[in-house]
């Protein structure tokens, strides 16, 4: 099931709300990451919206981890995340840790939306939002009943995916 939430309702202003709170959260991590000028990327936390920092992106190191720092996979994947146990990451570690984080809960509270595995086991923590900036997308699992909040609008497939491409 696919809607819309057009410019002027109360929803929309909710949900570009959240948007506004996630965006807060990436550029705070970005501060992070900037000062790693090693790393060439970063992975937010899992299970949640947005923040936090589940790990660095070195792709320098793919066989092995730089001084100080822990591989976060086995294999040739090159995650980091600093170690602990180096004195020299203290500061770095406890920055990470005080990063503001926006739960599932912001979007599923707000949208009345539950934890859902559907028939083929695809798993869904929250519906699929787009923020634009006169219409949010949204996107629920299409074997789920579920009644729309006020201001969403149900759209077929096809302006669904019309909307989507356009900026």
């Amino acid at each position: 099931m696919k809607y819309k939430v057009v410019k002027g309702t109360k929803l929309f202003d909710e949900l570009w709300s959240i948007q506004k709170q996630m965006q807060s959260c990436h550029d705070e991590v970005k501060k992070i990451a900037d000062t790693i000028p090693e790393a060439d990327g970063f992975s937010k936390r899992s299970h949640c919206l947005a923040g936090g920092i589940a790990a660095f992106h070195f792709k320098e190191y793919s066989m092995g981890a730089p001084d100080g720092w822990r591989k976060m996979e086995k294999g040739f994947t090159p995650w980091f995340m600093p170690k602990s146990s180096d004195k020299r990451n203290k500061e770095l570690l406890s920055r990470i840790s005080k990063l503001p984080v926006i739960d599932y809960e912001a979007i599923n509270d707000l949208l009345g939306f539950n934890f859902h595995i559907t028939g083929e086991m695809q798993i869904w923590y929250a519906p699929i939002v787009e923020w634009r900036k006169k219409y949010v997308l949204i996107e629920m699992p299409s074997d789920r009943k579920y009644k729309p909040k006020d201001g969403m609008i149900e759209i077929l497939d096809s302006e669904f995916i019309k909307l989507s491409k356009a900026k």
